[in-house]
């Protein structure tokens, strides 16, 4: 086992905050430096404070090299010009670590790489063929078994076989489902997922190729509580996938921008990657 230390995340932003204040100082020093040789005359000599002054410097970068050049005059029409140059490296600061799930800031690198996801697998939780207990109050396993019959490819995974895996501990019949049952079926299966604080943290999963299913409560959605699965996000607005879907249920029928969903209720997200 190799006994290298790694810098952390916060360590490196430090250093680069450094290696910043380094650099304009050193863009001072030249400054500063300019307008001391101009003060000294022809033969030599020191001349006053106020006969020197510095007319103004610019800077030009290339690639990690930073030019400074400073033309100073004195009173009596003495000229100088001096030029640093600076390498500056990782001018950059890295970008501090957000938290898994999370909207990265502006600019940073995406924690994954988008990928290429398996056609969408929907099941609806009135199908007969999972009998009355799914479909009384079977809208978490079913929401479930979308989310990872898709990421996984596995299209022998349906409702009944998320229902069998959570028992009832995280499914109860006639009441519903835990949240609880979440991480552990995607531990189960191989999958990242992480609750969420918001809709576009959501959307930034769904853009990577990953599926979110999220939990309405009393509302334009259901009375009692719900839950579905967002498919895809387009053009700012996302795609519903409901496990309840009926005709007269608008869910499917539109789409729905973040706001519109929060005002039909909809309070908690959840995320899944493989």
């Amino acid at each position: 086992m190799s006994s290298e230390i790694v810098p952390s995340m916060t360590e490196e932003y430090q250093a680069a905050e450094q290696r910043q204040r380094f650099n304009y100082l050193g863009h001072r020093f030249a400054v500063l430096s300019a307008t001391a040789v101009a003060a000294l005359g022809a033969n030599g000599t020191m001349r006053t404070p106020a006969s020197a002054y510095a007319d103004g410097c610019s800077t030009t970068q290339e690639g990690n090299t930073t030019t400074t050049t400073c033309t100073t005059t004195t009173e009596d029409g003495y000229t100088t010009t001096t030029t640093t140059t600076t390498n500056e490296g990782e001018n950059d600061l890295p970008t501090p670590p957000t938290a898994p799930g999370e909207p990265a800031p502006s600019g940073s690198a995406e924690p994954k790489k988008p990928v290429t996801r398996p056609s969408f697998v929907d099941y609806n939780q009135n199908d007969g063929q999972w009998g009355a207990r799914i479909a009384a109050s079977g809208c978490g396993p079913t929401s479930i078994a979308m989310v990872v019959a898709t990421l996984t490819g596995k299209r022998v995974i349906t409702p009944i076989t998320i229902g069998r895996k959570l028992g009832d501990k995280y499914y109860i019949p006639g009441s519903g489902t835990r949240r609880e049952a979440f991480p552990v079926i995607a531990r189960m299966y191989g999958l990242e997922e992480h609750r969420v604080g918001s809709l576009r943290a959501a959307a930034r999963v769904i853009k990577l190729g990953g599926l979110a299913i999220v939990h309405a409560k009393k509302g334009h959605f259901t009375t009692p509580g719900h839950y579905m699965v967002l498919k895809s996000y387009i053009n700012d607005k996302f795609q519903i996938a409901d496990p309840n879907a009926r005709p007269g249920r608008d869910s499917e029928t539109r789409s729905w921008s973040a706001m519109a969903l929060r005002r039909a209720g909809v309070d908690e997200f959840y995320t899944f990657q493989k």
